[in-house]
């Protein structure tokens, strides 16, 4: 088993079911950054990063016990949501219905410098993506480690 997988399996609490009762995930804080920058007051920079390194965030995993994630722009994206609520939205969306999703409480830190080196070609983080509040954590330096291949690889294509 890679160190990665262990890493995310520790971090696995149990499971809940989607649509049931919402705990905190200490991202409030992270949530009121993200309605700062949708609502003009806020500055989508090392701000919005620290909260959401402090933050732990709700993951999706996959039937595997993956960190869920969807390709785009030749980027993959990694799911991360501010709540349990936000994450049954999003499974709703995707036609989840009563199905019950596993997810992990991750770190925000973690999942930039830990998570998405890991995937081995550029990834970023996509925040509470079916809410009206959506934010984007592009795989550039300043999100993710400067000295992973990622960060290099889209240096030239993705403003820092």
């Amino acid at each position: 088993m890679s160190w990665t997988r262990q890493w995310l399996l520790a971090s696995v609490r149990a499971a809940t079911e989607v649509g049931g009762a919402v705990e905190s995930t200490g991202a409030d804080g992270l949530g009121a950054l993200i309605e700062a920058v949708w609502a003009g007051r806020g500055c989508p920079g090392e701000e919005l990063i620290a909260g959401f390194r402090a933050a732990r965030v709700v993951c999706p995993l996959t039937a595997e016990g993956a960190l869920r994630g969807a390709d785009s722009g030749g980027v993959h994206w990694l799911f991360a949501f501010t709540s349990e609520r936000a994450l049954a939205v999003f499974a709703r969306a995707r036609g989840a219905g009563d199905e019950r999703w596993e997810f992990a409480r991750v770190e925000g830190g973690r999942l930039l410098d830990v998570a998405l080196p890991a995937v081995g070609r550029p990834a970023g983080v996509a925040v509470d993506v079916a809410s009206s509040r959506p934010m984007l954590l592009p795989p550039v330096a300043g999100v993710v480690p400067a000295e992973t291949e990622a960060a290099v690889a889209m240096a030239g294509t993705v403003a820092r």
